[in-house]
């Protein structure tokens, strides 16, 4: 079992009972804080937690790719996705250990708190990504 999907794990965010959100669930999306731009995030219980404030804080310095601190300023998850699934499952243990009820490193700092969470009624959620087709001629014999 991978360390996230523990069902001991708790949050030190809130989480109502049946919520659809805990913290063993860490998905992806596209929000935008009021009068702000699209950017990635993820949530826990009703709060949203903005990923590019992760990233500009220096909170995945350990797990980003040199080439990947653009894709937490991106209004789509493209670039996040391309990153490969191996990172995304790094970003969810990593996501998972600074909101673990232990993990003071957030919790704590009620100025990056400010920064980093979001009610969820209080965001816009937009289309997580952008479909790119590739045109493929065809060729029709007689």
């Amino acid at each position: 079992m991978k360390k996230t999907n523990n069902p001991a794990i708790k949050s030190w965010i809130e989480v109502r009972k049946g919520s659809d959100f805990p913290i063993q669930n860490i998905p992806f999306g596209i929000f935008s804080p009021k009068g702000r731009s699209p950017r990635p995030g993820t949530i826990i219980g009703d709060t949203v937690i903005d990923l590019s404030v992760l990233a500009d804080e220096g909170l995945l310095d350990g797990i980003l790719p040199e080439n990947g601190f653009d894709a937490f300023f991106a209004d789509t998850l493209n670039e996040i996705i391309a990153l490969g699934k191996d990172f995304t499952s790094k970003l969810r243990e990593k996501i998972s250990e600074l909101f673990e009820t232990g993990n003071e490193l957030i919790r704590d700092d009620n100025s990056l708190k400010k920064k980093v969470l979001h009610k969820s009624e209080d965001v816009t959620m937009h289309m997580p990504c952008q479909l790119r087709l590739a045109i493929i001629p065809t060729f029709i014999l007689p």
